[in-house]
């Protein structure tokens, strides 16, 4: 004999299991819409953090190795080779090697994304540039390079990237 009363489950009638069973699938898909924006954003947000982050990395160790391309010792070395004045004083007493090493450490750095393109061209490209065209250097690392063809290979990649990225100010032509 047939029950008068619709078929349930759990005491919900079916009809109305069915319809709850489908809004709760809506709602479950309205909150993983809204999560999924959440990330979203998160994951924005995150990203111009590290941006901004990595700019401020820049700015800060270009500031460094300008601190040190600065100094007394390298300034005078740079006048030197700015004058076409003889490098073997620099060369006895290892000042010109420690003015060439902060451009091999400046080249790591680039290397490894630690400094921007515009830091690069806006802080170093002129002593860059002016150092590696200077005829003396040139002659010194060939001599150099002929017994360790590694030495200042960092310091010829950076020149060679200064070169193609970044124009040389008024004052260098």
């Amino acid at each position: 004999m047939a029950s008068p009363y619709p078929p349930t489950i759990n005491h919900i009638p079916l009809t109305r299991r069915f319809s709850f069973l489908k809004d709760l699938r809506f709602w479950e898909f309205i909150v993983l819409l809204i999560t999924a924006v959440f990330i979203a954003k998160q994951l924005i947000d995150t990203q111009k953090s590290l941006e901004r982050n990595s700019a401020v990395v820049s700015q800060e160790l270009a500031i460094s190795f300008d601190d040190r391309l600065s100094n007394g010792i390298n300034t005078a070395v740079f006048h030197g080779i700015v004058n076409n004045e003889d490098l073997a004083p620099l060369i006895a007493n290892g000042e010109l090697d420690n003015y060439l090493g902060v451009y091999e450490n400046l080249n790591d750095a680039y290397s490894a994304h630690l400094i921007s393109d515009h830091s690069l061209c806006n802080m170093f490209s002129d002593g860059l540039l002016a150092t590696g065209d200077s005829k003396n250097i040139t002659e010194y690392i060939s001599r150099i390079q002929k017994e360790d063809p590694t030495y200042y290979v960092g310091y010829q990649n950076i020149l060679g990237v200064t070169r193609q990225l970044c124009r040389p100010s008024p004052q260098l032509k």
